[in-house]
């Protein structure tokens, strides 16, 4: 009886070992792919913080600009360059953009800021700590580089430039993780700004009667030169007022302003009163942005017929209808002369009729 039960309670413990074993053996699987199921919920997220090499300078007021560069995940041989992002034009295939070099990063942000314009998937400004978040990011490679340079920190004022560098979701650590929420330190430079600073303030103006043509652009890029070479640029719109300044600029340096790429079907025009540049597109004339074909036949244009037109019979003297059009003399003869043809013919066949019958009675 004893040995019975001690069998009993010695497969018991086997049995809740096995047990033990299977949640465990359940339960693994869960956990190596939380974070995955974390992903696909939507909690991708990248944190960047903006600081200086000594750690004392957060720039805050500093727009981020984030580009899909490619989609797919390297890790797993499905990382795919975006229709917007060409290996033939960029000279960068999807191996260079998954080692995430900074001369990649350079160079498509010549490629989507200059060369090739490309709308940001985001942008998000650095908070009072210097920081920037970007979130629910699908797997892929992106590009991030900055919009403005003038940012504030400790109660001062500083030309900042952020270095364009290259994130990947998920991102794979040292260990071989792959991570899909971590942070990022960019290379950025710093340079506080005196108190001979100035303001430089840009206003965009409209002359297309309140676009009734339907021609204006929801958004334009100003790019802001210093000693005629690109510093910032910014993205105007009506939520904006078709406005904005830049401050802190250094008071030693030549300022100016320029359209990047002028809205179809309008002219530009740059006039400067002190510090405010007043950019001013004109709606181009109906006939330059629609000329009319050569020879139309529309009265009084180019190309056009510029006879007067013939009266159509119905006026109140009732013959003007009656007056003979060119080519209507010609017509005429050729009708008479038909007509003595055809009677010449008749005759000709009625005498024959007429010597048959004669022959016949004789």
């Amino acid at each position: 009886m004893i040995a019975t039960m001690t069998r009993m309670r010695s497969l018991m413990v086997l049995a809740l070992a096995a047990l033990l074993l299977t949640c465990m053996a359940a339960l693994l699987p869960q956990a190596a792919y939380a974070q995955e199921d974390a992903a696909l919920n939507g909690e991708d997220v990248v944190h960047i913080h903006l600081h200086d090499s000594d750690n004392v300078v957060h720039p805050s007021h500093i727009r981020l600009e984030l580009y899909e560069v490619a989609s797919g995940s390297w890790y797993e041989g499905e990382l795919h360059l975006l229709s917007d992002f060409p290996e033939s034009a960029t000279h960068h295939n999807v191996d260079d953009v998954a080692a995430h070099s900074p001369e990649t990063a350079a160079d498509l942000e010549v490629w989507v800021k200059r060369d090739h314009p490309v709308e940001p998937l985001a942008v998000v400004e650095s908070d009072a700590n210097g920081d920037v978040v970007f979130d629910h990011l699908e797997d892929g490679v992106y590009l991030v580089c900055q919009q403005n340079k003038d940012g504030d920190s400790n109660g001062k004022h500083y030309d900042v430039e952020v270095m364009p560098f290259l994130i990947e979701e998920p991102m794979m650590n040292e260990e071989g993780e792959l991570l899909f929420d971590y942070d990022c330190d960019p290379k950025i430079e710093v340079h506080v700004l005196g108190e001979d600073s100035m303001d430089v303030s840009v206003e965009k103006h409209w002359i297309d009667s309140n676009n009734q043509a339907g021609l204006r652009p929801n958004s334009i890029q100003v790019a802001l030169l210093c000693n005629g070479e690109a510093y910032d640029m910014v993205t105007l719109d009506a939520s904006m007022n078709w406005c904005y300044t830049w401050s802190g600029l250094a008071s030693d340096q030549e300022w100016s302003v320029q359209e990047v790429n002028v809205p179809k079907g309008y002219t530009a025009k740059v006039t400067r009163e002190n510090n405010t540049f007043i950019l001013t597109n004109t709606v181009q004339p109906d006939e330059e942005q629609n000329p009319p074909d050569e020879g139309d036949g529309k009265p009084g244009k180019k190309g056009g017929n510029n006879t007067p037109s013939q009266k159509s019979g119905k006026g109140s003297s009732g013959w003007a209808g009656h007056l003979p059009q060119t080519g209507d003399g010609l017509e005429l003869g050729m009708l008479v002369a038909a007509a003595g043809v055809s009677f010449c013919v008749l005759a000709l066949a009625t005498v024959a009729r007429s010597k048959r019958r004669a022959k016949r009675s004789e």
